[in-house]
């Protein structure tokens, strides 16, 4: 049944035309609750195999750019300027680069989607100590600040370049696994009789 999937009477999705274009205007709140209705309504057609193998690849490659970011003090550096008044790459309003997918990962890695901002100035997801997500976004992963990278040495930064370079590609691929599982169940749904 198509209404048992999303519909634009689930989030009151807004369009804005643009000349032969039609961009949907995505609010970071409305992107947290479509993962959420997705993870509860179809989490479990969507981790059928390669899934699993694919998460758990990603996830130990993000564990092992963690590792390499604590090792040479990034975690660290990012987490107190995060907490800071101003000035911050993690300001207010980068949670807005996210959309459903990568919140989706979050949560079949058991990342509870709070919606309460704990740094004022800061995005949504920075907490007291770093990013409360475990799937990032790009920048988010690969951004040193100019102070940061001039504070490291050349090879702590190809070295955590080329970890964190493994983490966005296999993050992308289960990204596109996961879009194109989503556009298959979701032109099955359209596809089935109306009773």
């Amino acid at each position: 049944m198509v209404s048992n999937f999303l519909s634009t009477s689930d989030f009151h999705i807004q369009i804005w035309f643009w000349p032969k274009v039609c961009i949907r205007k995505m609010t970071i709140e409305r992107e947290i609750k479509t993962a959420m209705v997705i993870f509860s309504r179809h989490g479990q057609t969507l981790a059928v195999e390669p899934f699993s193998e694919k998460i758990e690849k990603y996830h130990a490659a993000i564990s092992r750019t963690h590792l390499q970011m604590r090792k040479i003090g990034v975690l660290e550096a990012c987490s107190i300027c995060a907490r800071r008044k101003s000035g911050s790459c993690c300001f207010k309003g980068v949670e807005e680069w996210y959309d459903s997918t990568p919140l989706l990962i979050n949560l079949f890695m058991g990342v509870d989607l709070l919606m309460k901002r704990e740094v004022q100035d800061g995005c949504l997801f920075a907490g007291s100590n770093g990013c409360r997500l475990i799937a990032r976004h790009s920048f988010c992963v690969n951004y040193l600040c100019p102070d940061l990278a001039t504070s490291l040495k050349e090879d702590e930064r190809k070295i955590l370049a080329a970890i964190s370079g493994e983490e966005l590609l296999l993050g992308w691929e289960l990204e596109s696994l996961i879009r194109d599982r989503l556009m298959a169940l979701r032109r099955d749904l359209l596809n089935e009789p109306r009773s």
